[in-house]
């Protein structure tokens, strides 16, 4: 039988609002939402976020050139989405 990993002993998530993660060879910046008026398509998925579902909210580090602080660049994803690798 196969342990599973404690959840005690994984790495406390930041108590801020967002926080960086890297994830392949860059790094976003990820935002927890607890939900809006507004219903988003999941990149990960491709599943709908409906209205006042809590999601994630991922944009990059550093921004493309041109782009005011990676506005056009946040995506919303599923947390279960964006967590599998």
């Amino acid at each position: 039988m196969v342990r599973r990993r404690n959840k005690y002993a994984q790495q406390p998530r930041p108590l801020s609002t967002h926080w960086a993660e890297g994830r392949s060879t860059s790094e976003w910046i990820v935002r927890a939402n607890a939900g809006n008026d507004k219903s988003y398509t999941c990149p990960g998925c491709r599943r709908l976020i409906e209205p006042g579902e809590a999601h994630l909210v991922v944009w990059p580090r550093q921004p493309q050139w041109g782009e005011p602080a990676g506005v056009r660049s946040r995506k919303h994803w599923h947390e279960g989405c964006w967590r599998t690798p």
